[in-house]
């Protein structure tokens, strides 16, 4: 939500939602779990009070389900998915539907939720772009800290900001998030 993070990347507002469920206060309210609705809901009310329209949201394990549901309900335009648990196919549609710009970070070697279901997630999400690093899993957020900061900031501010990426001459290579070609095997 509005702070210094996204005042320094030159955004309105921005938001990161994970954590696994029943950690920290999101996930329970007088003592019962809330579901990816009830959160979203929550966040959705929360960015009412503070007047907060067009954001961007990171939403990192299932705190993914919670962020999808926003930009399929219009609340956010621009997302980012890490690792996500928690999105449902009705989501999907509506996200392929809205057209929301969608960067979608995961580990290759993740267990919990495989690399196949964010390329099945990325089938599904025609404006969605598939970031894998290799030898990470889970955890990639946390295992590939700069690696995944940065392919966030550069998508927000390509896809969310609608600004040019630019370096000085002897800075690093720009890299380009693209589809796989049909057919192309991993």
């Amino acid at each position: 939500l509005p702070g210094p993070d996204a005042a320094a990347a030159g955004a309105d507002a921005s938001a990161h939602l994970g954590g696994a469920r029943g950690q920290g206060d999101m996930d329970r309210a007088g003592g019962a779990p809330l579901g990816v609705g009830a959160r979203a809901d929550l966040v959705g009310e929360l960015l009412d009070t503070l007047g907060v329209a067009g954001a961007a949201a990171v939403g990192e394990g299932s705190g993914g389900g919670v962020a999808a549901l926003l930009a399929a309900r219009g609340r956010v335009r621009t997302l980012v998915l890490v690792g996500a648990t928690d999105v449902d196919d009705a989501a999907a549609a509506e996200l392929a539907r809205r057209e929301v710009p969608t960067l979608l970070v995961w580990g290759e070697e993740d267990r919990l939720v495989p690399v196949e279901a964010a390329e099945a997630l990325q089938e599904r999400i025609p404006t969605a772009a598939l970031a894998v690093l290799p030898g990470r899993g889970h955890g990639v957020a946390e295992e590939a800290t700069p690696t995944v900061a940065t392919l966030i900031v550069e998508f927000l501010r390509s896809r969310h900001l609608g600004e040019r990426h630019s370096h000085a001459p002897a800075g690093p290579v720009m890299l380009s998030l693209g589809r796989r070609p049909p057919g192309e095997e991993r």
